[in-house]
Protein backbone atom coordinates (compact mmCIF):
# COMPACT_ATOMS: atom_id res chain seq x y z
CA UNK A 1 0.00 0.00 0.00
CA UNK A 2 3.12 2.06 0.97
CA UNK A 3 4.58 1.62 -2.13
CA UNK A 4 1.76 2.55 -4.43
CA UNK A 5 1.31 5.93 -2.27
CA UNK A 6 5.12 6.60 -3.19
CA UNK A 7 4.73 5.60 -7.15
CA UNK A 8 1.53 7.71 -7.20
CA UNK A 9 3.01 10.59 -5.64
CA UNK A 10 5.96 10.50 -7.26
CA UNK A 11 3.31 10.22 -10.01
CA UNK A 12 2.07 13.08 -9.54
CA UNK A 13 5.31 15.08 -8.83
CA UNK A 14 6.01 14.06 -12.91
CA UNK A 15 3.18 14.92 -13.71
CA UNK A 16 3.35 18.54 -12.35
CA UNK A 17 7.07 19.02 -13.48
CA UNK A 18 6.02 17.80 -16.94
CA UNK A 19 3.23 20.53 -16.90
CA UNK A 20 5.36 23.07 -15.57
CA UNK A 21 7.57 21.97 -18.44
CA UNK A 22 4.96 22.48 -21.03
CA UNK A 23 3.77 25.94 -19.50
CA UNK A 24 7.19 27.73 -19.69
CA UNK A 25 7.83 26.02 -23.35
CA UNK A 26 4.03 27.09 -23.88
CA UNK A 27 5.23 30.76 -22.81
CA UNK A 28 8.48 30.38 -25.16
CA UNK A 29 6.40 29.57 -27.58
CA UNK A 30 3.98 32.10 -27.36
CA UNK A 31 6.55 34.68 -27.24
CA UNK A 32 7.89 33.59 -29.98
CA UNK A 33 5.27 33.65 -31.92
CA UNK A 34 4.38 37.57 -31.37
CA UNK A 35 8.59 38.07 -32.04
CA UNK A 36 7.62 36.74 -35.26
CA UNK A 37 4.91 38.69 -35.46
CA UNK A 38 6.40 41.89 -34.57
CA UNK A 39 9.38 41.57 -36.58
CA UNK A 40 7.04 40.75 -40.19
CA UNK A 41 4.47 44.15 -39.32
CA UNK A 42 8.00 46.44 -38.44
CA UNK A 43 9.18 44.83 -42.04
CA UNK A 44 6.34 46.11 -43.70
CA UNK A 45 7.47 49.65 -42.17
CA UNK A 46 10.41 51.87 -43.49
CA UNK A 47 13.25 51.12 -41.39
CA UNK A 48 14.84 54.87 -41.86
CA UNK A 49 14.42 57.48 -43.74
CA UNK A 50 16.73 60.09 -45.91
CA UNK A 51 16.36 63.73 -47.89
CA UNK A 52 18.01 63.78 -51.10
CA UNK A 53 18.34 66.44 -53.79
CA UNK A 54 16.96 65.18 -57.34
CA UNK A 55 20.10 67.05 -60.00
CA UNK A 56 18.75 65.11 -62.91
CA UNK A 57 18.72 62.28 -65.79
CA UNK A 58 22.01 61.25 -66.79
CA UNK A 59 22.74 59.01 -69.01
CA UNK A 60 19.30 58.38 -70.16
CA UNK A 61 17.29 58.69 -73.13
CA UNK A 62 14.02 60.01 -73.82
CA UNK A 63 11.08 57.64 -74.47
CA UNK A 64 7.59 57.23 -75.42
CA UNK A 65 5.36 54.77 -72.91
CA UNK A 66 1.58 54.37 -72.72
CA UNK A 67 1.59 55.92 -69.34
CA UNK A 68 3.20 58.98 -70.68
CA UNK A 69 6.71 60.46 -71.68
CA UNK A 70 9.93 60.60 -70.01
CA UNK A 71 13.63 60.67 -70.06
CA UNK A 72 15.01 56.68 -68.88
CA UNK A 73 17.96 56.74 -67.44
CA UNK A 74 20.51 57.35 -64.01
CA UNK A 75 18.42 59.62 -61.45
CA UNK A 76 21.13 61.41 -59.90
CA UNK A 77 20.45 62.52 -56.40
CA UNK A 78 22.76 64.20 -53.94
CA UNK A 79 22.39 62.95 -50.08
CA UNK A 80 23.33 65.44 -47.57
CA UNK A 81 25.92 63.78 -45.17
CA UNK A 82 25.48 65.99 -42.38
CA UNK A 83 23.08 64.38 -39.31
CA UNK A 84 21.22 67.36 -38.19
CA UNK A 85 21.01 69.30 -41.31
CA UNK A 86 17.98 66.93 -41.74
CA UNK A 87 17.39 65.63 -38.84
CA UNK A 88 18.56 62.03 -39.60
CA UNK A 89 19.60 60.52 -36.51
CA UNK A 90 21.95 57.90 -37.48
CA UNK A 91 22.29 55.83 -34.04
CA UNK A 92 18.57 56.18 -33.36
CA UNK A 93 14.77 56.41 -33.75
CA UNK A 94 13.98 59.35 -36.07
CA UNK A 95 11.12 61.64 -34.94
CA UNK A 96 8.54 58.72 -36.44
CA UNK A 97 9.94 56.68 -33.66
CA UNK A 98 11.19 53.88 -36.67
CA UNK A 99 14.60 52.83 -36.80
CA UNK A 100 17.45 55.04 -38.85
CA UNK A 101 19.54 51.66 -38.95
CA UNK A 102 19.23 51.57 -43.07
CA UNK A 103 20.00 55.20 -43.27
CA UNK A 104 22.89 55.25 -41.23
CA UNK A 105 24.08 52.52 -43.15
CA UNK A 106 23.66 54.18 -46.21
CA UNK A 107 25.06 57.44 -45.61
CA UNK A 108 28.18 55.86 -44.04
CA UNK A 109 28.61 53.93 -47.22
CA UNK A 110 28.61 57.09 -49.46
CA UNK A 111 31.70 58.60 -50.75
CA UNK A 112 32.29 62.45 -49.64
CA UNK A 113 31.62 64.52 -52.71
CA UNK A 114 31.18 68.32 -51.85
CA UNK A 115 30.21 70.53 -49.53
CA UNK A 116 33.13 71.09 -46.79
CA UNK A 117 34.62 69.91 -43.62
CA UNK A 118 36.09 71.59 -40.68
CA UNK A 119 39.64 71.61 -39.43
CA UNK A 120 39.13 67.92 -37.94
CA UNK A 121 37.58 66.47 -40.74
CA UNK A 122 34.07 66.16 -39.70
CA UNK A 123 31.38 67.18 -41.98
CA UNK A 124 29.92 70.47 -42.45
CA UNK A 125 26.25 71.44 -42.67
CA UNK A 126 26.46 71.83 -46.54
CA UNK A 127 28.57 68.54 -47.39
CA UNK A 128 26.87 65.90 -49.43
CA UNK A 129 27.35 62.51 -51.85
CA UNK A 130 26.13 62.04 -55.00
CA UNK A 131 24.22 58.73 -55.48
CA UNK A 132 22.92 56.80 -58.54
CA UNK A 133 19.34 55.14 -58.31
CA UNK A 134 16.51 54.57 -60.97
CA UNK A 135 12.82 55.45 -60.82
CA UNK A 136 10.09 52.85 -59.19
CA UNK A 137 7.58 55.18 -59.92
CA UNK A 138 6.16 56.16 -63.15
CA UNK A 139 3.50 58.25 -62.10
CA UNK A 140 4.23 60.60 -60.12
CA UNK A 141 7.50 63.61 -61.09
CA UNK A 142 9.89 64.57 -59.37
CA UNK A 143 11.45 68.07 -59.84
CA UNK A 144 14.91 69.73 -59.85
CA UNK A 145 16.58 70.81 -57.00
CA UNK A 146 13.67 70.14 -54.60
CA UNK A 147 14.32 68.45 -51.61
CA UNK A 148 12.15 65.83 -50.78
CA UNK A 149 12.53 63.34 -47.77
CA UNK A 150 11.70 59.36 -48.51
CA UNK A 151 11.21 56.76 -46.39
CA UNK A 152 13.34 53.31 -47.04
CA UNK A 153 11.12 50.48 -47.50
CA UNK A 154 12.06 46.39 -48.71
CA UNK A 155 10.95 45.80 -52.06
CA UNK A 156 8.37 43.83 -51.56
CA UNK A 157 6.66 46.37 -49.17
CA UNK A 158 6.64 49.62 -51.34
CA UNK A 159 4.11 50.68 -52.68
CA UNK A 160 3.56 50.45 -56.79
CA UNK A 161 3.16 54.42 -57.81
CA UNK A 162 1.42 56.51 -55.50
CA UNK A 163 -0.79 53.80 -54.34
CA UNK A 164 -1.66 51.28 -51.49
CA UNK A 165 -0.96 48.16 -53.43
CA UNK A 166 2.66 46.58 -52.25
CA UNK A 167 4.80 45.22 -54.70
CA UNK A 168 4.65 41.84 -53.25
CA UNK A 169 7.86 39.32 -53.29
CA UNK A 170 7.68 38.36 -56.97
CA UNK A 171 8.13 41.32 -58.52
CA UNK A 172 10.66 41.87 -55.35
CA UNK A 173 12.86 38.80 -56.74
CA UNK A 174 12.53 40.00 -59.99
CA UNK A 175 14.04 43.46 -59.62
CA UNK A 176 16.99 42.14 -57.34
CA UNK A 177 17.65 39.61 -59.97
CA UNK A 178 17.33 42.53 -62.25
CA UNK A 179 19.88 44.81 -59.91
CA UNK A 180 22.18 41.56 -59.48
CA UNK A 181 22.64 40.49 -63.35
CA UNK A 182 22.24 44.00 -65.55
CA UNK A 183 23.03 47.35 -63.00
CA UNK A 184 26.46 48.02 -64.15
CA UNK A 185 25.24 48.40 -67.90
CA UNK A 186 22.15 50.50 -66.38
CA UNK A 187 24.93 53.00 -65.08
CA UNK A 188 26.93 52.86 -68.00
CA UNK A 189 29.97 51.35 -66.54
CA UNK A 190 30.43 48.31 -68.53
CA UNK A 191 30.76 48.15 -72.18
CA UNK A 192 28.02 46.53 -74.31
CA UNK A 193 28.60 46.01 -78.15
CA UNK A 194 27.18 49.06 -80.19
CA UNK A 195 24.75 50.56 -77.43
CA UNK A 196 25.88 54.09 -75.61
CA UNK A 197 25.70 54.75 -72.24
CA UNK A 198 22.74 56.59 -72.73
CA UNK A 199 20.87 53.55 -74.78
CA UNK A 200 21.99 50.86 -71.72
CA UNK A 201 20.49 53.45 -69.00
CA UNK A 202 17.36 53.59 -71.01
CA UNK A 203 17.05 50.13 -71.12
CA UNK A 204 18.13 49.77 -67.83
CA UNK A 205 15.22 51.87 -66.57
CA UNK A 206 12.89 50.38 -69.06
CA UNK A 207 13.00 46.91 -67.09
CA UNK A 208 12.53 48.39 -64.43
CA UNK A 209 9.39 49.71 -64.61
CA UNK A 210 8.36 46.76 -66.57
CA UNK A 211 8.37 44.38 -63.51
CA UNK A 212 7.01 46.90 -61.63
CA UNK A 213 4.04 47.61 -63.59
CA UNK A 214 3.57 44.35 -65.64
CA UNK A 215 0.89 42.46 -65.25
CA UNK A 216 1.16 39.73 -67.80
CA UNK A 217 4.74 38.21 -69.29
CA UNK A 218 7.55 40.97 -69.53
CA UNK A 219 7.52 42.75 -73.04
CA UNK A 220 8.48 46.26 -72.93
CA UNK A 221 6.43 46.54 -76.09
CA UNK A 222 3.53 45.30 -75.27
CA UNK A 223 0.92 44.96 -72.77
CA UNK A 224 0.04 46.89 -69.21
CA UNK A 225 3.48 48.76 -69.23
CA UNK A 226 5.11 49.07 -73.08
CA UNK A 227 6.55 51.56 -75.08
CA UNK A 228 5.63 53.03 -77.78
CA UNK A 229 7.89 54.32 -79.87
CA UNK A 230 10.51 52.71 -82.28
CA UNK A 231 13.95 52.76 -79.27
CA UNK A 232 17.04 51.10 -80.59
CA UNK A 233 17.43 49.44 -77.28
CA UNK A 234 13.91 47.55 -76.40
CA UNK A 235 15.00 44.42 -77.59
CA UNK A 236 18.25 44.36 -75.42
CA UNK A 237 16.08 45.03 -72.43
CA UNK A 238 13.59 41.81 -73.28
CA UNK A 239 17.01 39.85 -73.54
CA UNK A 240 17.55 40.83 -69.44
CA UNK A 241 14.03 40.42 -68.68
CA UNK A 242 13.92 37.14 -70.22
CA UNK A 243 17.37 36.12 -68.39
CA UNK A 244 16.62 36.61 -64.81
CA UNK A 245 18.14 34.08 -63.59
CA UNK A 246 20.56 34.19 -60.71
CA UNK A 247 20.77 36.85 -57.43
CA UNK A 248 23.00 37.74 -54.62
CA UNK A 249 21.27 36.95 -50.83
CA UNK A 250 23.63 39.92 -50.09
CA UNK A 251 21.94 42.81 -52.49
CA UNK A 252 20.03 44.84 -50.05
CA UNK A 253 18.20 46.63 -52.81
CA UNK A 254 15.48 48.89 -50.97
CA UNK A 255 13.48 51.41 -52.47
CA UNK A 256 12.82 55.46 -51.06
CA UNK A 257 9.40 56.22 -51.04
CA UNK A 258 7.51 59.82 -51.01
CA UNK A 259 3.50 59.97 -50.67
CA UNK A 260 3.94 62.70 -53.36
CA UNK A 261 6.98 62.31 -55.41
CA UNK A 262 8.62 59.96 -57.50
CA UNK A 263 9.93 56.79 -55.53
CA UNK A 264 13.64 55.41 -56.52
CA UNK A 265 15.64 52.21 -56.00
CA UNK A 266 18.70 52.17 -54.46
CA UNK A 267 21.11 49.60 -53.18
CA UNK A 268 21.90 50.37 -49.49
CA UNK A 269 25.40 48.29 -48.95
CA UNK A 270 25.83 45.68 -46.33
CA UNK A 271 21.77 45.08 -45.17
CA UNK A 272 21.24 42.28 -47.27
CA UNK A 273 18.02 41.07 -48.58
CA UNK A 274 15.06 41.34 -45.65
CA UNK A 275 16.39 42.45 -42.49
CA UNK A 276 14.75 42.61 -39.53
CA UNK A 277 15.09 45.76 -37.78
CA UNK A 278 17.13 45.65 -34.36
CA UNK A 279 14.43 47.02 -32.04
CA UNK A 280 12.08 44.78 -32.88
CA UNK A 281 14.20 41.83 -32.30
CA UNK A 282 14.93 42.62 -28.72
CA UNK A 283 11.60 43.61 -28.32
CA UNK A 284 10.69 40.11 -28.75
CA UNK A 285 13.42 38.80 -26.86
CA UNK A 286 12.94 41.07 -23.57
CA UNK A 287 9.05 39.77 -24.22
CA UNK A 288 10.31 35.70 -24.41
CA UNK A 289 12.18 36.29 -21.48
CA UNK A 290 9.89 38.21 -19.34
CA UNK A 291 7.09 35.62 -19.60
CA UNK A 292 9.50 32.82 -18.57
CA UNK A 293 10.25 35.08 -15.37
CA UNK A 294 6.88 36.10 -14.53
CA UNK A 295 5.85 32.20 -14.78
CA UNK A 296 8.55 31.25 -12.31
CA UNK A 297 7.79 34.42 -10.15
CA UNK A 298 4.46 33.46 -9.62
CA UNK A 299 5.10 29.57 -8.98
CA UNK A 300 7.38 30.23 -6.31
CA UNK A 301 4.95 32.42 -4.64
CA UNK A 302 2.32 29.49 -5.18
Amino acid sequence: MKTRTIVALAGAVNIRKGATIMRVLGFILASAAVCLLLAGSASATSTGWVTMRFTGVSPGDGVSTNMGGTTAGVYNHRIYLYPTRWGDLLDGPDPDTLPDQEASQLISSLTYAGGGKDSKGAYTTGAYANVQTFCADFRQYVYTGEDVRRDIFRPADAPIGNGNTPMGDDKAADLRRLWDQYSGYGIGNAPLGTYTANEKSAAFQTCVWEIIYETAAYNVTANTFRVTSGETWTGLANTWLGNLETVDPDIGLRILVSETRQDFAIIVPGVGADPIPEPVTMAGLALGIGSVLTYVRKRRMA
